[in-house]
C-alpha cells in the first residue's frame, strides 16, 4: 500500500488583505483508492485548484492497476458553486472513459443541494 497526501491552498486577496475564502485539497492514495478532501469553498477562483487536485488523483489511479476508485469527500464544503460543479462533471466524463469509478461523498445542503440541480445527483455516495 502506499499513501501520498498533497495539500494545496489558495488565499483570495482584497485590497492585500487575506479574506475567509480559502480551499484546501488533501489526497490519500491507497492501492487502486484515492480520496481527495476539500475544505473551503469552490467558486469560480478557487475551481481550477480543484480541477488540479482531482486530475492528479486521476493520474496516479490510472498506473494503479484494477478497478480504479476516486472518492471526492466534499463533507467540509461549505459553498459549491457553478465553477466547483462544472470541474465534477467534467472530472466524472474523464473517469468514464479512464473506467475509474468516482463517488462524491458530502450530504450538507451546500453540496447536496447544488449537485441535485445540477442533475450530478448520481455522484453522490450512499453513506
Amino acid at each position: 500500500m502506499r499513501s501520498l497526501q498533497v495539500r494545496t491552498v489558495i488565499r483570495r486577496r482584497a485590497g492585500g488583505r487575506a479574506s475567509g475564502t480559502d480551499l484546501s485539497t488533501w489526497s490519500h492514495h491507497t492501492g487502486s483508492r484515492t480520496t481527495v478532501r476539500v475544505v473551503g469553498e469552490v467558486d469560480l477562483l478557487t475551481a481550477p485548484v480543484l480541477q488540479e487536485a482531482l486530475d492528479s488523483a486521476r493520474r496516479r489511479l490510472r498506473a494503479s492497476g484494477a478497478q480504479p476508485e476516486l472518492l471526492v469527500d466534499l463533507r467540509e464544503v461549505s459553498f459549491l458553486g457553478a465553477a466547483g460543479l462544472s470541474v465534477l462533471a467534467v472530472v466524472q466524463l474523464r473517469c468514464v472513459t479512464d473506467g475509474t469509478t468516482m463517488r462524491v461523498v458530502g450530504d450538507q445542503p451546500a453540496v447536496r443541494r447544488p449537485m441535485e440541480l445540477a442533475g450530478l445527483r448520481q455522484l453522490l455516495a450512499a453513506r
